[in-house]
């Protein structure tokens, strides 16, 4: 069957068509702008309902942040065995002793349970704390006074040991080393100072935290100038 004819003008326009349909897809290049339009106000719309949900999902876990925070407050045994509102434990201690998994949650044993509330929270001035090693008994004092200051306004807390390097350590692990584990809301919300190493402070609530020599934090306290004192080791 002999082919049609076609005029030179006519194959031109023809081959610079199948250009464009090869350049833009199938439809002619007006279709296909407008849908190039269409997707575009598609995307807008989806980016806006988008933004939408984050600003209602931020909202949300404010509220629930601001619900927890009042109950931790309230409560030191709520506060160190609190989670998150993902579910993750809120305080996370350092045991050296253990080389593959050295931070852990705060253990919430019923004897530092009452350790707590019976005595460093209890009705006696001075408690006294004859104890074996490893029981947490200065981990669990240090983090008390840790949500003391966090919470409230104008406390002032020392924790000392024989020598104020000493004292230094203690304050840095098991109150600024904690506070650097807990959920970044709870930092930025609640944040303490980095330096110096002997003091911390909590901006806050004006409160304060210092690491000094053991006849010091005794003196201080005697002299009514502290709220707390915590005396580690102080039988040595």
């Amino acid at each position: 069957m002999p082919r049609p004819y076609r005029s030179p003008r006519l194959a031109k326009l023809l081959t610079k068509v199948r250009e464009k349909e090869l350049a833009v897809g199938s439809m002619p290049p007006d279709m296909n702008l407008l849908k190039t339009r269409h997707e575009y106000s598609l995307h807008k719309k989806r980016k806006a309902k988008d933004a939408i949900n984050i600003d209602r999902a931020l909202d949300f876990l404010a509220a629930k942040n601001a619900e927890l925070v009042q109950v931790w407050k309230q409560d030191c045994w709520s506060f160190l065995t609190g989670k998150d509102a993902d579910g993750r434990p809120l305080i996370w201690t350092k045991d050296e002793g253990d080389e593959m998994n050295p931070f852990k949650p705060f253990p919430a044993y019923p004897y530092l349970r009452v350790v707590l509330e019976k005595g460093l929270f209890g009705e006696h001035k001075v408690v006294l704390l004859d104890k074996c090693r490893q029981m947490m008994m200065s981990t669990l004092s240090c983090l008390a006074l840790y949500w003391l200051c966090l919470f409230h306004e104008g406390r002032k807390g020392f924790i000392s040991k024989t020598k104020e390097e000493q004292g230094s350590m203690l304050i840095n692990d098991k109150i600024r080393g904690v506070h650097t584990r807990t959920p970044m809301w709870l930092q930025r919300d609640f944040p303490i100072s980095r330096t110096p190493q002997n003091k911390i402070v909590f901006p806050g609530t004006e409160s304060e935290v210092y690491a000094v020599t053991e006849n010091a934090a005794v003196g201080e306290f005697r002299g009514n100038t502290v709220s707390v004192a915590v005396i580690d080791e102080a039988a040595f």
